[in-house]
């Protein structure tokens, strides 16, 4: 704990017992109850004076501390303020209270759009919920607190919780959008990986297209691929699905992917292929 910090519970307990020998005070040499309770509340108002003022010099501390972490400041051990700050922000009460945030966030989202007391940006937030779902499903609620206590965040915290590289991550999620819950089929049919537990993804589109006039049963279209050339847009950082048909005596099939004028991909975008391969008649 710094030193320096103004902490508002001490002073609290400090005014507040001076507040109760007052009180024993006053009765002990026969003072008015009426002047025994003014010197208690003049004791008690101080104390939340101090209180109040206490925590605003807190609050205060730590916006300054917050402005210095967030400019990637390296946290150096002879910065009092920075460590306090960051072993605050990192402990285990505060990635119990984020885990639980996260938790009431995935429940809010999931109610009905009415007008409600949680200032939450819906319409931002749904199309994360799938892979908050989804990461649920694969490693149970519990992925919630892990990603809360790890020290990354974003991709590399993911990739850390489910064991594998990221990319491999998004490729299992990525399939499992189309492949949950295969029409006619055993849901079992796709691997874990590639599906959901708590939730039938077609089935609540089904349900929204039927309640809501979404254009599409389904909404995940793969793009057919000619034997020829496909022309279709990938958009960077998102899943573009394909169907590619092949005979069944073909031994094999090669496909290249390739930007405008056959150039091939920046590295930089980092593309990545998922391949699953359908039961026939699918």
């Amino acid at each position: 704990m710094a030193s320096y910090l103004p902490w508002p519970l001490p002073a609290a307990v400090f005014y507040a017992t001076l507040a109760g020998a007052a009180i024993v005070v006053a009765f002990g040499i026969g003072l008015s109850w009426r002047l025994t309770l003014v010197a208690a509340a003049a004791c008690l108002l101080v104390a939340l004076g101090q209180v109040a003022r206490m925590r605003l010099a807190l609050a205060r501390r730590r916006r300054t501390a917050d402005r210095l972490l967030r400019t990637g400041v390296r946290v150096h051990p002879q910065s009092e303020l920075l460590m306090w700050r960051a072993a605050e922000l990192t402990s285990d009460h505060n990635r119990k209270m984020l885990a639980g945030s996260l938790r009431r966030v995935v429940r809010e989202v999931d109610r009905p759009s009415l007008m409600t007391a949680v200032p939450l940006n819906r319409r931002n937030l749904r199309p994360h919920l799938p892979l908050v779902r989804w990461l649920a499903d694969q490693k149970g609620t519990g992925v919630y607190r892990q990603l809360e206590q790890g020290s990354p965040s974003g991709a590399t915290a993911i990739s850390q919780v489910m064991g594998e590289p990221f990319s491999q991550v998004f490729a299992d999620f990525g399939l499992s959008l189309y492949t949950d819950s295969l029409p006619g089929l055993p849901r079992a049919t796709a691997p874990a990986a590639n599906r959901f537990t708590t939730r039938n993804l077609r089935q609540m589109w089904a349900r929204l297209y039927t309640t809501s006039g979404a254009p599409l049963v389904m909404p995940v279209q793969p793009f057919p691929v000619s034997s020829d050339t496909t022309v279709e847009i990938v958009f960077p950082g998102t899943v573009t699905y394909f169907r590619l048909d092949t005979p069944s005596n073909a031994a094999t099939v090669s496909v290249r992917f390739a930007g405008p004028g056959g150039a091939a991909f920046q590295s930089s975008l980092q593309p990545q292929l998922a391949i699953f391969r359908l039961p026939p008649g699918q």
